[in-house]
């Protein structure tokens, strides 16, 4: 009678021993739950966090990147934490993996993260006067680079008027009225580019007597 009691209390301490850390007679699963990721803009800062969940709370997990690659500038840390600046655009295909730190066992997935370009979100811009100052300063969205240099791609800014490289800024005295069709282009240091079809009118110069 005394040594079944004896094997009795053993069994018990083994049964609550393999309870420790919620683990009972094995691994419990594993699993990544995060099925998609924000799409991001170049320039600006991203932040998402990658979970996962398995059957009892309370277990540590790293994370790491088991393939692919994340967007230029952002960077993933072993709490699951994708951050950074994106700094080009396009769609980038990676895999995660996460493992439990107690019993080692891990989960594997698929995912995209969708980096956005640059915009310029000028639509229109102001009619002018034949002699009269013109001064228009074209916008842009995202941007990874450090500086952005504009140009005009196609078509002709009206006579007078000019496109500062550096600053977006049209200025200048028009001198000849009608309505002048561009295109304005963008490219920051990283080559990320944006362009944008615009168009100004100019007025003749009003009579005086």
């Amino acid at each position: 009678m005394g040594k079944m009691w004896r094997l009795g209390v053993v069994l018990v301490l083994i049964s609550l021993g393999s309870c420790i850390h919620g683990k009972k007679t094995g691994p419990e699963d594993i699993t990544i739950t995060t099925t998609a990721l924000p799409d991001g803009t170049i320039g600006e800062a991203y932040t998402a966090k990658l979970e996962a969940t398995r059957r009892h709370k309370g277990i540590d997990l790293s994370w790491s990147l088991e393939g692919g690659s994340l967007p230029n500038g952002l960077i993933m840390n072993a709490n699951g934490y994708i951050t950074g600046v994106p700094t080009k655009s396009g769609t980038f295909e990676f895999i995660v993996k996460v493992v439990d730190n107690y019993d080692q066992n891990k989960d594997v997935k698929n995912l995209s993260i969708t980096i956005t370009g640059m915009q310029i979100t000028t639509t229109s811009l102001p009619d002018g006067v034949v002699g009269v100052a013109y001064i228009q300063t074209l916008q842009v969205a995202g941007g990874g680079g450090a500086s952005l240099t504009w140009s005009i791609a196609s078509g002709a800014l009206p006579d007078g008027l000019s496109l500062a490289a550096s600053s977006g800024i049209i200025n200048g005295l028009p001198s000849k009225e009608g309505t002048f069709s561009f295109v304005a282009r963008v490219v920051d240091t990283n080559n990320n580019e944006a362009s944008k079809a615009l168009s100004i009118t100019i007025a003749p110069s009003p009579i005086t007597i």
